[in-house]
C-alpha cells in the first residue's frame, strides 16, 4: 500500500510539473488593417513578416475585411513587409513582439504612383490598444515641489490628481 501510494504521488508531481509548463507564453504577435489611402480595406493580400534576429519568413494573407494576424511569433523584432497591384510596397521596420502581447500595427497603402516605396521605422512605436492599463509618471522634481500643508502625502496626492 506504501509502495502504491509512492507511485501515485510520483504520477501527480510529474503531470503537476508538466501542465505548470504549459502556463509559460514566450510568444506573441502581430494583427492590423491594410487600407488604401481613403481607407477602404484592400482584401487578400499576403503580408509578410521576418524575424530580424533568425531571417525566419511567416506569411499570412488579409480576410475580406482587410483584416490580417500573426500569431504565435516567438519574441523579437520583426520587419513587416507587404505590396498588392495598383500599390506601392510598403516595408515597416522594428516592430517588436513581447510575450503574451499583441502589437496592433494598421497598414496603409499607397496608389502606384505617388510614392515608389515607403519605408518606416516603428522602433519607438509605444501604444497598446489591446490592453486598458494606464500609468503616469510623475519626474522627481516635481513631487520635490509639490507643498505639503499638512506632512501627509495623501494631502499631496490630492493636489496632483484633481
Amino acid at each position: 500500500m506504501n509502495r502504491l501510494l509512492k507511485y501515485i504521488a510520483i504520477v501527480f508531481l510529474v503531470f503537476g510539473f508538466v501542465r505548470a509548463g504549459y502556463g509559460q507564453d514566450f510568444r506573441g504577435g502581430i494583427s492590423g488593417r491594410l487600407v488604401d489611402p481613403t481607407e477602404r480595406v484592400i482584401p487578400a493580400v499576403e503580408v509578410i513578416a521576418i524575424d530580424q534576429s533568425t531571417g525566419i519568413v511567416h506569411k499570412t494573407r488579409t480576410s475580406s475585411a482587410g483584416e490580417y494576424n500573426f500569431n504565435d511569433l516567438p519574441v523579437g523584432d520583426y520587419t513587416i513587409s507587404t505590396s498588392a497591384a495598383g500599390f506601392s510596397p510598403l516595408k515597416v521596420t522594428g516592430i517588436h513582439v513581447n510575450a503574451g502581447a499583441i502589437h496592433g500595427l494598421p497598414l496603409k497603402l499607397n496608389v502606384v504612383g505617388s510614392t515608389s516605396t515607403i519605408e518606416v521605422d516603428a522602433t519607438a512605436v509605444t501604444l497598446d490598444t489591446e490592453t486598458s492599463t494606464v500609468a503616469v509618471d510623475i519626474p522627481g522634481a516635481v513631487l520635490n515641489n509639490v507643498p505639503f500643508h499638512s506632512g501627509d502625502f495623501l494631502d499631496a496626492n490630492s493636489r496632483l490628481f484633481r
